[in-house]
């Protein structure tokens, strides 16, 4: 064992670089100089006043990286409430601490009337609900219209940008999520990728989820977040988190349908703010470049309440890996070493029955995660 240890210390020696050597045997070593990559620039196109039917007119800015244009076109994202690109969301520090592939064109489409623009109208359920086109006259479909139709030819007028499906990526945060989710049902053509931070799913009665189930194709790449924070103080399951888990398992249904690529992450306990979003931006614009195989490689375990006596709460479950993603706790089998303090359900939702202390595992396969309570 010895001479064995010792070939492979001369194996290292001889397959050293000179520097190495010269290290080893007490030289002063040679350090070359290593030269930072150039940050990434952007320069501002401003495109307009454009207007369409049903849409105020506004200009629309397009952030353009100062590198050469790709062959076919620039990849682009539309971003809503763009008028917080750089502020709120900080979209470019997000695309540049990426640089995993050629950055995108930034589109960003201010908010004017954001609630109008942003949700279906009643006209619009009624179009949709018909099969046929909506009218462009109100609502979201109209804005995704005037997008698509005019925003994006005027983009492509002063940068080129990609035409492929793959090429688009639309971005919305809350009511912008919602209006994201419809971009990739009605507009899948021109946006393969779809970010949907906070969607607010339960406007009209959740009826985009009737409209995801009814689809017959979407866009190809998903990603959507939330916090576990975000809801009302006395919410067993706070709104956001139910919003968002309804918008994941009909994305689920429609991927076992259409083979689309889903990505679905939980924050514990984080609010509902713009600034929370720009914290997993990074993360969703990673995942949809480039889709990680999924090997978990352990798991951690979160509430999305305090635990008091009497109180419930639901809990979330991560999948830590490359980049970490949300489990649906129907998949994760739950168990609480004192159901008499913690009862847990086969869904995640716990009851805090009387004070006293508590372990809940998680376990999905051969991984398992625990979370300690005390129930006050």
């Amino acid at each position: 064992m010895r001479l064995q240890a010792h070939w492979i210390c001369g194996l290292l020696v001889a397959c050293s670089t000179p520097t190495e050597v010269r290290a080893q045997r007490g030289a002063a070593p040679t350090v070359e100089p290593t030269t930072a990559p150039a940050p990434l620039r952007w320069r501002r196109v401003r495109v307009g006043p454009l207007s369409g039917a049903g849409v105020v007119p506004r200009i629309v800015t397009a952030l353009v990286p100062e590198v050469p244009a790709p062959a076919g076109g620039f990849p682009f994202v539309v971003v809503t409430d763009g008028d917080l690109v750089e502020s709120a969301f900080a979209f470019p520090a997000a695309v540049a601490a990426r640089r995993s592939s050629a950055p995108p064109v930034l589109i960003a489409v201010p908010a004017v009337e954001r609630t109008e623009e942003l949700t279906p109208s009643a006209a619009d359920l009624r179009a949709l609900g018909r099969g046929r086109d909506a009218p462009a006259e109100t609502g979201v479909l109209a804005f995704l219209n005037w997008i698509a139709r005019t925003v994006l030819p005027a983009v492509d007028a002063e940068v080129p940008l990609g035409t492929a499906a793959a090429d688009g990526t639309f971005f919305g945060y809350s009511y912008g999520g919602l209006a994201a989710i419809y971009a990739g049902i009605l507009h899948a053509d021109r946006f393969g990728a779809v970010i949907a931070m906070s969607p607010s799913a339960w406007f009209r009665g959740h009826a985009v989820l009737r409209h995801l189930d009814g689809a017959e194709a979407i866009a190809e790449r998903w990603w959507v977040d939330v916090g576990t924070g975000e809801g009302g103080r006395h919410e067993v399951v706070p709104g956001m988190l139910v919003d968002a888990r309804s918008v994941r398992d009909a994305l689920e249904r429609k991927g076992r349908e259409l083979g689309t690529t889903l990505g679905y992450r939980e924050e514990p306990g984080r609010p509902h703010s713009m600034e929370e979003a720009s914290r997993r931006l990074p993360d969703a614009l990673e995942f949809l470049a480039r889709p990680p195989r999924f090997a978990p490689r352990s798991l951690s375990v979160s509430s999305s309440r305090t635990f008091h006596r009497g109180a419930r709460g639901a809990l979330s479950v991560r999948a830590e890996g490359e980049i970490p993603l949300s489990l649906a706790t129907d998949d994760v089998r739950f168990e609480s070493s004192a159901p008499n303090v913690l009862r847990v359900s086969r869904d995640g939702v716990w009851q805090a029955r009387r004070a006293g202390h508590a372990i809940v595992t998680a376990r999905l396969g051969a991984l398992s995660a625990t979370l300690e309570v005390q129930v006050q």
